[in-house]
């Protein structure tokens, strides 16, 4: 009943209702431990939360977030802790890409945290919706 693919495992779900299919979008290892610089995006689709397909890499590095579509265009939000900074605090990286259909994701923006009410090591998880008053 639960998704799980064949060589790895499955955390994290972000879902998503695409066009008649339920999409989830997740964070794959490979390790049953998990190790961020293992620890990579994926999406899985199905109609009956029974049978799931088409289970592809996305090629985003990185932690949970979220997408949001505006017009024709997909915006995914993530985090990025990987080799940006090499201080001990080790600061993360809200990330943004586009795709228009999952294939190609341009990153347009990274950004981290400066003020002092957020711990730079602790910044992460982005939940973005779209407000179109502002």
């Amino acid at each position: 009943m639960f998704y799980k693919p064949e060589d790895g495992y499955c955390g994290d779900l972000m879902p998503y209702y695409i066009d008649g299919e339920f999409v989830f979008f997740y964070l794959r290892t490979n390790r049953p431990k998990e190790e961020f610089s293992d620890v990579s995006w994926h999406m899985v689709k199905t109609r009956d939360f029974v049978n799931y397909y088409d289970d592809k890499n996305l090629g985003i590095r990185g932690g949970t977030g979220s997408v949001i579509r505006k017009n024709d265009e997909y915006y995914i939000f993530y985090c990025d802790n990987s080799d940006f900074d090499h201080s001990e605090d080790k600061r993360q990286y809200i990330c943004q890409g586009v795709t228009k259909d999952f294939k190609i994701i341009k990153e347009i923006n990274k950004f981290s945290c400066k003020e002092i009410y957020y711990e730079k090591a602790h910044f992460r998880d982005p939940h973005v919706f779209y407000n179109e008053e502002k």
